[in-house]
């Protein structure tokens, strides 16, 4: 984003939502009106927050899908060497939501992506993810 915001001569913040992702949402429905919903929440807490109303506000949000359910953020190590196997088993996908929001007019405009992936083969030594 440095470099970016150099080339075309932006200044640019950074900022966390700081809200209960968790508590949002349905994560048995449809994937792509959740992250909607979350990226919304996130704009909405930073909105709040902020004592300039003037620029662009970008917000993103993503979930990972297996096996048709949304797939929380690994709760341990093992857990996620668990995900991270089962994914040569199944595709995974992920959906996101990245949102644009207009800090004077609070007009939004976002787009959704969905992507799948598949994984043949997971390189691992002494119990280690070989990552290159």
């Amino acid at each position: 984003m440095k470099e970016l915001a150099q080339e075309y001569g932006f200044e640019y913040d950074t900022a966390t939502a700081d809200i209960d992702e968790q508590s949002l949402g349905d994560r048995t429905s449809d994937p792509a009106e959740l992250v909607t919903l979350l990226a919304q929440a996130k704009a909405d807490a930073i909105y709040d927050r902020l004592e300039t109303k003037r620029g662009l506000l970008l917000t993103c949000d993503q979930v990972v899908i297996y096996q048709g359910r949304v797939r929380e953020k690994p709760a341990s190590t093992q857990q996620a060497k668990e995900f991270i196997h089962g994914y040569s088993e199944y595709p995974a996908g992920t959906v996101g939501c990245t949102m644009c929001t207009d800090l004077e007019s609070r007009q939004s405009f976002k787009a959704v992506d969905t992507t799948w992936v598949r994984v043949y083969h997971v390189p691992w030594l002494d119990g280690r993810l070989l990552l290159s």
